[in-house]
């Protein structure tokens, strides 16, 4: 008795310190798993990503949130191009944490990337249980169904989301894309239209209204598109030269050199406005003109203003304008003897 006495006595003294010394191993073991992940997450914005990855896993061994380390390892796979092994620990993930929509979608996003379209939908639309009106996922489903040919089912879904967030472009831009996939260009100009008139002063709204206004042939609006576009920023290169070649298109010349002007003014380097306005000037037989543009631009970029000295040259030499040919090689020389050479061969000095 005396012996079994002394055994419990024994038993519950161990059971004390086992209580007492579990807590601490535990705290202990939470700590060291936080020091590996804290190490991962540096070495993963210094973008160390292979030695953030075996951190992870010693992570691992201790009491961590697996959750969190096996989604922070998909998101590594991810960025080493690696979207199988990406996806099993996003699987991982939903295992430990299934409301944890992010897993689904960056799930349904590598399968979209690798063009598994149905598996991508399916994801998303479990992604979309748990968020119903989450707005990356009606994106992702509506650009799943487009790629399949689906196109309802991708109008569906990028009107979903362009209703619950109006303000926001990007499902405008998908679905005139959309629109425009099945050549219903009235459909993607009204959806636009929309999306200009809640987006006043985006210029790329307006810019791509534009250009669906040009490539319908609706030159009068493409015109005034332009044109307002300008007005808000005068630096915007693009819609100076679309504009001049709507003028052209629109029989209005004198308005397209205007145009290529005022781009000049406002962009003293856009050689593109130069090329087209010494084009117009040279087509029109006014070389002197074409001229002064041409040698203009050849200052700014010689080797993309070449062929129209070439042109001027040969133009000259071909109507035996030996003196503007002579003028024109040594405005050339000037520039560079590179840029000459393209014009002395056609002439004798």
């Amino acid at each position: 008795m005396g012996n079994s006495g002394n055994r419990i006595q024994i038993m519950k003294k161990l059971c004390i310190i086992i209580l007492l010394i579990n807590p601490v191993i535990s705290f202990a073991q939470e700590d060291k798993g936080k020091i590996y992940i804290d190490k991962a997450n540096t070495l993963f914005k210094q973008k160390n990503y292979n030695m953030a990855l075996l951190t992870y896993r010693e992570a691992l061994n201790f009491d961590v949130n697996k959750a969190v380390v096996y989604y922070n390892m998909a998101n590594l796979y991810f960025i080493l191009d690696k979207p199988w092994v990406s996806i099993i620990y996003y699987k991982k993930v939903i295992k430990l944490a299934p409301e944890f929509i992010n897993s689904y979608l960056n799930i349904a996003k590598l399968q979209y990337k690798i063009n598994e379209y149905q598996e991508a939908i399916s994801y998303t639309r479990l992604a979309l249980k748990i968020k119903p009106n989450n707005e990356e996922c009606l994106l992702l489903l509506g650009s799943c169904f487009m790629r399949i040919g689906a196109f309802p089912e991708a109008v569906y879904y990028f009107e979903k989301a362009k209703d619950i967030y109006p303000y926001k472009s990007t499902a405008y831009y998908m679905l005139a894309e959309v629109y425009i996939e099945i050549l219903d260009y009235d459909s993607a100009i009204s959806v636009m239209e929309g999306a200009a008139e809640i987006a006043k002063n985006s210029i790329q709204i307006h810019s791509y209204l534009g250009e669906l206004y040009y490539t319908t042939s609706n030159i009068e609006k493409a015109i005034n598109t332009y044109e307002y576009i300008i007005e808000r920023k005068k630096d915007e290169k693009f819609a100076y030269y679309r504009l001049s070649d709507c003028y052209i298109k629109n029989g209005q010349k004198f308005l397209a050199i205007d145009t290529l002007e005022r781009a000049i003014e406002n962009n003293p380097d856009y050689i593109d406005a130069y090329i087209s306005l010494g084009n117009i000037y040279f087509e029109d037989d006014f070389l002197d003109e074409a001229e002064k543009i041409f040698i203009k631009a050849a200052v700014i970029d010689q080797e993309r203003v070449q062929v129209y000295i070439k042109n001027l040259g040969i133009t000259y030499y071909n109507r035996n304008e030996s003196e503007k040919l002579k003028a024109l090689y040594l405005k050339t020389l000037k520039i560079s003897s590179t840029l000459a050479l393209v014009i002395r061969r056609y002439i004798t000095i």
